[in-house]
């Protein structure tokens, strides 16, 4: 099956054919996960234990939040 990849805003997209949506349990919203494994595009449906950072996020309280620290003075050209 093929399929045309198309500009959407200042992304590509890629039209995926209901057939396919159907068989994999994909819906409008559905989070994937994208990765390259020899050369090739895989496209998986995320996991249920997938960690997203505004869950993680709003998981932080002011009992479990961790102090800031130091890493010393500049040695170089840095700029604070």
């Amino acid at each position: 099956m093929f399929t045309e990849i198309a500009k959407w805003g200042n992304s590509l997209g890629l039209p995926l054919p209901w057939s396919i949506c159907a068989e994999s349990g994909l819906a409008e919203g559905s989070v994937v996960d994208l990765s390259m494994e020899n050369g090739k595009l895989v496209v998986r449906a995320a996991s249920d234990d997938a960690l997203y950072l505004e869950d993680l996020l709003n998981g932080i309280t002011e009992e479990n939040i961790h102090e800031g620290f130091g890493t010393g003075n500049a040695k170089g050209g840095e700029a604070w």
